[in-house]
């Protein structure tokens, strides 16, 4: 459910169903099926429909009083007839009962919720507490999770500067080929952007002894001979004080959880930084639509 990879050290639990973007995984299974997210999910949905709300209660309390006025009232209007014309007796107290029908008292509350939590499940909410349906219409505020809820939850390149000297394209070509493979979403956003015009007519290098490290980057030996790392700036091994020259020279902001940095090793030992990638988490096509109709509807929106 995170937008970004979250690093695990050895020991520590892997929950079924996520991605490995790096490097490989060891796993040991130790729960079975029905601990699974799908099996809980199930479970919420099983607990949602066998509760019954207080509106569902209320109509059972009030229908067993109902039913038996009914069937005292009936009775007299069986007498009543019984007294005025005894063939028609039972008839009319027959159409007492059905003109009053009294099931529908006890049926209709919960036909209209399965009603409601049907439509719900065809929107893809589902109805864990049988209560919720029943209270939404008294919502006054809406709460929501930005990334992948308001955002696609996809970052894409926001902008990219390249140290003096440097030509882009080929910067973009050595990042597309260390991320060759990787699945984290920074890599995907790289490759992307190396295979767009601005990446166009450079070919890409073969590295030797790629490798990644898991949290960090991943890192190569170009065909120049000369070492390069693609990831964090620590990783990179950039400074504070380096990466503030950096944003002043080209007029950004740093930020360390949405940055990488391509490096490469001087003759000299020293990380010179090639290029610094700086992503961003665009919003949905819809949100501003819907943020502004809850608000018309007089929810607050948080």
């Amino acid at each position: 459910g995170e937008s970004l990879p979250c690093s695990v050290a050895a020991g520590e639990p892997v929950p079924g169903g996520a991605l490995v973007v790096d490097t490989p995984l060891e796993l040991v299974v130790e729960r079975g099926v029905p601990a699974s997210a799908p099996s809980m999910i199930e479970r919420l949905i099983e607990r949602g429909a066998s509760e019954k709300p207080e509106l569902v209660q209320l109509a059972d309390r009030v229908a067993v009083g109902f039913v038996s006025v009914l069937l005292v009232f009936a009775a007299l209007v069986y007498a009543a007839w019984w007294w005025i014309e005894p063939a028609r007796a039972l008839p009319v107290a027959l159409a007492t009962l059905v003109v009053s029908c009294p099931c529908a008292l006890s049926l209709a509350t919960p036909a209209a919720l399965a009603a409601a939590t049907g439509a719900l499940l065809r929107e893809r909410l589902v109805v864990t507490r049988a209560h919720a349906v029943e209270t939404a219409a008294r919502v006054t505020d809406v709460v929501l999770d930005k990334t992948g809820t308001l955002t696609l939850g996809h970052p894409t390149l926001a902008s990219l500067s390249v140290a003096e000297g440097a030509e882009l394209a080929q910067v973009l070509a050595l990042a597309q080929a260390l991320e060759q493979g990787s699945e984290h979403p920074f890599a995907r956003a790289v490759r992307a952007a190396a295979s767009g015009p601005e990446g166009t007519g450079e070919p890409t290098p073969r590295l030797r002894e790629r490798h990644h490290e898991a949290g960090r980057g991943v890192a190569a030996r170009a065909p120049s001979g000369r070492p390069c790392r693609l990831g964090s700036a620590r990783w990179c091994a950039l400074d504070a004080s380096t990466r503030a020259r950096w944003a002043a020279r080209h007029g950004e902001t740093p930020s360390a959880s949405s940055e990488i940095w391509l490096a490469v090793r001087a003759e000299d030992g020293a990380w010179q930084a090639q290029a610094r990638f700086a992503f961003i988490d665009a919003l949905r096509p819809e949100a501003e639509n819907i943020i502004a109709e809850l608000r018309r509807h007089g929810l607050a929106v948080h």
